[in-house]
Formats: C-alpha cells, sequence, structure tokens
C-alpha cells in the first residue's frame, strides 16, 4: 500500500459518547502512527554502513552503527508501511468537517485511490476506528486497510495495519499508541506477518522530553533484547544488546562517534 492515496474520512458517532451532537470527534493524533528520527537519520552515510552493504562502518562510529541497524528496522515502518495512513491523519487535521445523518466526513487529496475512515463510539470506553481503501488498480473495494480504537480522549489506541498482498491472514502490522504532545508519546509495534522472518518482532518508541529511546526485541530470541536511546537535539546516545561491548553501555557524541558514557 506504498501508492499515495486520494482518501475520503468518514466518522459515524452511533453512541453515546461524551460528545454533543452538533461537534466534530477528535481525529487520533499524526504522531499515533508517525515517528521522529530526524536526529539520528542526520549522521553521516558511513557511520550508518550506507549508501550499500559493501560500506566499512570506520570503527569510530561503531557504537552508533550497532544502533543504527536496529533503528532503520524502524525507519522502514515508517518510510513504507505506515506512512500512507499517517500522512492521510495529519492532512485531515487541517481539514473541516462535514456531518450527514451523525457521519463526520473529513475529505482530504494524497493522489489517486479513495479510502473512508469509519469512527463509531459503541461504549463509553472510546473509539472504534476502521480505514477502508477502494483502489481498482489494485482490485480493492472497501478493503480493510487499518483498524484501531483509542478512548474517548483520544491520547491512547491501537492499530492494525492489514496488507492486501498477503495470502491467509493479512495483518502485516500491530500498533500500540499513547499520545499528550510530540515530546510525550510512546509507540510500540508488533510485525504481524507471517511471512517473513522477522514476524513477531517488536519495537517500542519513546519520546519523554528530548530524550527518544527505541527497544527491539527478536521473537525468536527474547534475550537479545537491543535498548537505544538519543537526545532529540544533539543526536548524541546509546545503547546496550547482549554480545557488543560486553553487554555494557556503548554511547556515541553529537559527531556520531565512539564516546565515553555518562
Amino acid at each position: 500500500m506504498k501508492r499515495a492515496l486520494s482518501l475520503v474520512i468518514a466518522f459515524s458517532l452511533l453512541s453515546a459518547a461524551c460528545v454533543k451532537e452538533d461537534d466534530p470527534p477528535d481525529l487520533p493524533p499524526a504522531g499515533s502512527m508517525t515517528v521522529d528520527l530526524a536526529a539520528v537519520e542526520a549522521a553521516p552515510l558511513v557511520a550508518k554502513g550506507e549508501p550499500n552493504t559493501q560500506t566499512i562502518v570506520p570503527v569510530q562510529y561503531e557504537n552508533f552503527a550497532q544502533a543504527w541497524v536496529r533503528v532503520k528496522v524502524l525507519q522502514l515502518f515508517a518510510v513504507g508501511v505506515i506512512v500512507v495512513p499517517g500522512t492521510a491523519i495529519a492532512l485531515a487535521l487541517s481539514q473541516e468537517p462535514t456531518e450527514s445523518n451523525g457521519v463526520w466526513t473529513w475529505t482530504v487529496t494524497v493522489n489517486s485511490a479513495t479510502a473512508e475512515l469509519d469512527v463509531s463510539a459503541g461504549l463509553a470506553s472510546g473509539w472504534d476506528v476502521d480505514l477502508y481503501v477502494t483502489d481498482p488498480q489494485q482490485s480493492l473495494d472497501r478493503y480493510l486497510w487499518v483498524e484501531g480504537d483509542s478512548n474517548l480522549d483520544v491520547t491512547e489506541g491501537t492499530w492494525t495495519l492489514h496488507d492486501p498482498e498477503l495470502t491467509g491472514n493479512d495483518e502485516a502490522l500491530a500498533i500500540e499508541w499513547s499520545y499528550t504532545t510530540d515530546t510525550d508519546r510512546s509507540l510500540a509495534y508488533v510485525v504481524r506477518n507471517s511471512e517473513i522472518p522477522e514476524s513477531g518482532d517488536s519495537i517500542t518508541f519513546t519520546v519523554a522530553g528530548t530524550t527518544a529511546s527505541v527497544t527491539y526485541v527478536d521473537a525468536d530470541d527474547p534475550s537479545v533484547m537491543a535498548e537505544i536511546s538519543w537526545d532529540t537535539t544533539t543526536g548524541a546516545g546509546q545503547i546496550t544488546v547482549p554480545g557488543f561491548n560486553g553487554g555494557a553501555a556503548a554511547c556515541w557524541d553529537e559527531l556520531f562517534e565512539n564516546a565515553d558514557c555518562p
């Protein structure tokens, strides 16, 4: 689902949620799907072992390189799987909705296909959120692309992303999120795609003030857990992972070069 989409986002309010009938519901924040990796993406290519797999990482960057190979998994989610629905939410936040027969509709244009996001409030506990996509080029007719839920305050919830190219179970990625501000939020991803080796792996992204952190767990060996954190202003950070640096924290500075840990 990497093609850009033209989205029609419809919200259906069906119950006794604490919302005035003439007030539209709050949309889930864009930060419920998207991540900000700018501080570490700014590292030199050579520190990240790029631009190709033959690139040799100089020894002075090895601490950061150990972190980047794991953070890159999160980057692939952000750039690939979740970029379009995340963009759709961000665009919808700036639009005025229309209402007809209890259905609130936000319309945003990303490109060529059509999607509808239905939000219903069944119980006082929160909202149910379903995003359907119609794309003749992919023979999709109201395909359930994303389903989710949130509390009434829209400060925490879940998403499940589906992939029409998967056979059998089409769940590709699950997300649990909480969001107060861009500097107080977390997203926990679990790979649901059973057709790839990473199935079951989890990665959690958290921001608290100016500190971002990532925890990566390999489903095949949960003991191999990587814990990574960095300063969102300077990019300096650290990684702790079994099998590297004797299992002790390994740090890098604002130039992404190895440094003594505080």
